[in-house]
């Protein structure tokens, strides 16, 4: 089973798995947002034709996406300084894609110290997450209605495991060729949100979530022809993703 289906697998189970938590309050969600990945360095190691060049590619511009996701957990009815601790787990999609660019590079050519400018080509990167977060809220406008407040502030931190695709298109063959690799990193995530009860079991959220994962490594790999001649393009790509995510939602308190 693909990691996505086996997550999703896993949410979908979740509460199914520990009928013991309907004693405290589960609930589930659905959300979808704005991604904005920050600009970052990525190192990177390309040979064509035994001719290489080394060196670190300066501040790799990504696309802003959407992201959407779902996730399921549960808040202890125990009160801690007034509130309640939680926790949830949570899948979701955003895609960082990389546009066409010119930027700065330092490194090697030919065993050469060069700096210089580097034509990156254009990339499309898939990234799924699943996660893992410990929460703390705080229940406000507590009514009869409302016994756990109508709204409710509340902040995370967690991590989770983030797979990665890289596509894009070999750049110094006589025919481009699509070359694609994954890869798999673990990442931290800090969290802040709100939400207001419409119902006692329905409530709307938004959300801010702040990511940082360990560095990538994608290794592309095309064959082809240099004017005319055999030659194979091998190129290794690393760097993580660091970025802000602005989500909003709708939870099924139980």
């Amino acid at each position: 089973m693909k990691p996505a289906g086996a997550a999703l697998l896993t949410l979908g189970c979740l509460l199914l798995a520990f009928p013991g938590l309907v004693a405290a309050e589960p609930y589930i969600a659905g959300f979808a947002g704005l991604s904005l990945t920050r600009d970052r360095d990525m190192e990177i190691v390309q040979d064509v034709a035994g001719a290489e060049l080394e060196g670190t590619l300066k501040g790799v511009e990504f696309d802003r996406s959407t992201v959407f996701g779902g996730k399921a957990g549960y808040f202890f009815n125990r009160r801690v300084f007034g509130g309640n601790l939680g926790f949830e787990y949570e899948v979701y999609h955003f895609r960082p894609d990389i546009n066409g660019q010119t930027i700065d590079f330092s490194g090697t050519v030919l065993g050469s110290p060069t700096t210089g400018t580097f034509a990156l080509g254009e990339a499309d990167i898939s990234v799924f997450t699943a996660g893992l977060n410990l929460l703390y809220r705080i229940p406000l406008a507590r009514s009869r209605r409302f016994p756990r407040g109508q709204v409710q502030p509340y902040v995370g931190v967690g991590g989770g495991v983030f797979f990665a695709e890289f596509k894009t298109q070999s750049s110094n063959l006589d025919q481009n060729t699509d070359v694609d690799d994954t890869d798999v990193r673990p990442g931290l995530q800090g969290l802040a949100g709100l939400k207001f009860f419409l119902s006692r079991n329905v409530a709307l959220f938004g959300e801010y979530k702040y990511i940082h994962t360990a560095e990538f490594e994608f290794k592309l790999k095309a064959s082809g022809t240099v004017l005319g001649t055999p030659a194979t393009e091998t190129t290794t790509l690393r760097g993580g993703f660091t970025g802000h995510h602005f989500n909003a939602g709708l939870a099924l308190h139980f």
